[in-house]
């Protein structure tokens, strides 16, 4: 069963992907702001303008708050317990900006609203699918 993605950032399949063992810290952080499924949601006023606060809901199922303007920017353990400047959190909301049309702060949800009802619309479906397994395994 394939599990929903929530963006298209290159092509960062296990076989293309370095050995984790062999990268630092810093790019461990990067590949995996890639290629976890994560879904990142701006906060917006009331006029539907992004604040610059997004809330990234992680694969674990935790969701952690980024200011994306703010030097220790996510409530995450990797930038409250090592003091990470740039959590995957933070990596992830910057490459939802640049590559899938996220809105940076100060900027309309325009499309990007489309876009998590897509999502939304997507993991509900396969919700209902993993539940009918569950169903059938049950009886």
């Amino acid at each position: 069963m394939a599990m929903a993605q929530t963006a298209t950032l290159g092509d960062e399949s296990a076989e293309n992907s370095p050995d984790m063992d062999d990268l630092d810290a810093a790019h461990r952080r990067a590949v995996r702001a890639r290629t976890e499924n994560m879904v990142v949601v701006p906060e917006t006023d009331a006029e539907g303008v992004c604040t610059g606060i997004y809330e990234v809901h992680s694969e674990s199922g935790s969701t952690y708050t980024v200011v994306i303007d703010q030097p220790r920017c996510c409530n995450c353990p990797d930038t409250e317990y090592r003091d990470a400047p740039n959590c995957k959190h933070r990596r992830r909301v910057a490459l939802e900006i640049s590559n899938n049309g996220c809105p940076a702060p100060g900027e309309e949800m325009d499309e990007y609203a489309d876009h998590l009802d897509d999502l939304r619309e997507s993991l509900k479906e396969e919700l209902d699918t993993v539940a009918g397994m569950l169903e059938s395994l049950g009886e």
